[in-house]
């Protein structure tokens, strides 16, 4: 009853306090699954997981979104559109045009690279690539879309009422990208610069469409699927003669001046779009 009460208070509560109950409660709602799980996979949360941790874990903990945004908007009294839904037909519209555009544009980022010699592709594991291709789109989509409607999508609209758009685009990115540091540890460091600026890119995104999340839902699930395939079939491999300032290291493309332009440029891309409509 007590706990009922709680939830209807909801609605009275400031942005800041919304924020702090909407991840409280997502904790909450993990440690009973997190637990065994952890045992079970026998992870280290002050290691880097493995892909074979890493990945049920994170499926685990963005399944409760659902139920998590529902009780959101049920009880807090927020609309779709708070946390960045509009239409079906619009989000899926600019979901497909966002998976395209960020599939593609990780494969022009490579281009440069394998033209200057510095990574050579391994078409002997293009099968293997193929493969792998369908589950990774359907991992890079639940993983775009539930980190999209989070950050760019609630978090972002919540701190907007309490402070100016630039500074909640800076906050909301500073916590999407030291938010993966509990997967990557100390190992994520180096890419936290690389996943602020991604993190603001992507909240360009969703300004210049009104404040919808379809779009950069998209992208950030094109990038996810792209470099996940690469990796996973290990269709690429780094040659000595590739700087690391430029390539990243092998893993981390964030960390390389080409990741780092990848993102450059699609966010002046989309900034030009938004104040152009």
């Amino acid at each position: 009853m007590i706990f009922l009460e709680f939830l209807r208070s909801l609605r009275t509560f400031s942005p800041t306090w919304k924020i702090f109950a909407f991840f409280l409660g997502w904790v909450l709602l993990w440690l009973p699954i997190l637990v065994p799980l952890a045992l079970w996979l026998r992870w280290n949360p002050l290691k880097a997981a493995t892909p074979q941790q890493k990945i049920p874990l994170v499926l685990s903990l963005y399944a409760l979104l659902p139920v998590l945004f529902w009780g959101t908007i049920h009880f807090a009294q927020l609309l779709p559109s708070q946390i960045g839904f509009s239409s079906p037909t619009s989000f899926t519209l600019h979901l497909a045009l966002g998976l395209l555009i960020g599939f593609a544009g990780v494969c022009l980022a490579y281009t440069p690279q394998w033209l200057n010699r510095w990574l050579h592709w391994d078409f002997a594991a293009l099968k293997q690539a193929l493969i792998l291709a369908v589950p990774l789109l359907v991992l890079g989509l639940i993983v775009g879309v539930a980190e999209e409607f989070v950050f760019r999508g609630f978090l972002l609209h919540q701190l907007q009422l309490q402070v100016a758009l630039p500074i909640a685009i800076a906050v909301s990115s500073l916590i999407f990208a030291l938010s993966h540091l509990l997967w990557e540890g100390r190992e994520g460091l180096p890419q936290l610069p690389g996943l602020t600026l991604m993190g603001i890119v992507l909240a360009i995104t969703a300004w210049a469409i009104d404040g919808e999340v379809g779009l950069a839902c998209g992208l950030h699930a094109g990038w996810v699927w792209a470099l996940a395939t690469l990796d996973s079939a290990q269709l690429t491999q780094q040659t000595e003669a590739a700087p690391l300032w430029i390539t990243g290291k092998q893993g981390q493309v964030l960390t390389g001046l080409a990741g780092l332009s990848l993102l450059t440029l699609t966010g002046l891309g989309i900034l030009s779009y938004g104040l152009l409509t």
